[in-house]
């Protein structure tokens, strides 16, 4: 299967693509690829098997404010998503807070 290559750089920009194509390699990884037609809001329900629903949803309109409008989130938003994709990644369930 195909795997999105990761994008290196410490800025919020290449932080949210990295994230996003990690759960999206998580999901090839389970079975669950992108269509090349699928908008990223369109494959949210489909990486919400992956991560948490809302999550997911966050992840794919932060994905796309970036990729496409080329606006970035927040750093602790993007802190979040991270976490949150590092912990489905692994296994790990989020510790409450």
């Amino acid at each position: 299967p195909y795997l999105y290559p990761l994008p290196e750089g410490a800025d919020l920009r290449s932080r949210v693509l990295r994230v996003y194509f990690q759960a999206l390699n998580a999901a090839v990884q389970r079975g669950r690829p992108r269509r090349p037609e699928e908008t990223p809001n369109e494959y949210a329900p489909t990486l919400a098997m992956v991560l948490p629903g809302s999550q997911a949803v966050a992840l794919s309109q932060d994905f796309a404010a970036v990729r496409y409008g080329d606006v970035a989130p927040s750093e602790a938003a993007v802190t979040a998503l991270e976490s949150t994709v590092a912990q489905a990644i692994s296994g790990t369930p989020e510790k409450e807070k």
